[in-house]
């Protein structure tokens, strides 16, 4: 048995977040219904946390256990042929068995982009505000975050 690491990218737009839901697509459920096409196992694939409805990923991270005999580029490669448009598996790699994504994290970094501009390319990844807030009160009220 071999403990997969993956890193992903994803734009959460049209999922209801990370986690597997019985009535709305999710990244996890889309993720592992394709690897289960790939490999022939049903697999749990362990994510480093959890994410609202419509939240993007730029790294995160994940795991899985499989019997596979196909290398973690094979398997990257694989998922990447045939899997939702919106998801992207940047690296695969073989991990120590005892790796799990979410309690071996060591840093979630979060990031919020809002703009006092309008554009249509930012439209689903930035807060759009007439007046932007004050970068130095926004900063000590991070703390609180």
């Amino acid at each position: 048995m071999r403990n997969i690491r993956l890193v992903i990218s994803y734009d959460g737009s049209r999922f209801y977040g990370w986690q597997r839901q019985k009535k709305s697509p999710t990244v996890q459920e889309t993720l592992e219904k394709r690897i289960k096409e790939i490999t022939g196992e049903e697999i749990s694939l362990a994510g480093c946390g959890r994410t609202d409805r419509g939240v993007h990923a730029i790294s995160y991270v994940a795991n899985f256990k499989s019997q596979t005999k196909l290398s973690p580029e094979d398997v990257k490669n694989a998922i990447n042929s045939a899997v939702a448009p919106e998801i992207l598996v940047k690296k695969a790699e073989t991990a120590d068995v005892l790796f799990h994504s979410r309690y071996g994290a060591k840093k979630k970094i979060y990031r919020y982009l809002i703009t006092g501009t309008r554009c249509p390319f930012l439209e689903n990844y930035a807060c759009f505000t007439r007046k932007v807030p004050d970068r130095e009160t926004m900063r000590k009220a991070a703390v609180f975050f």
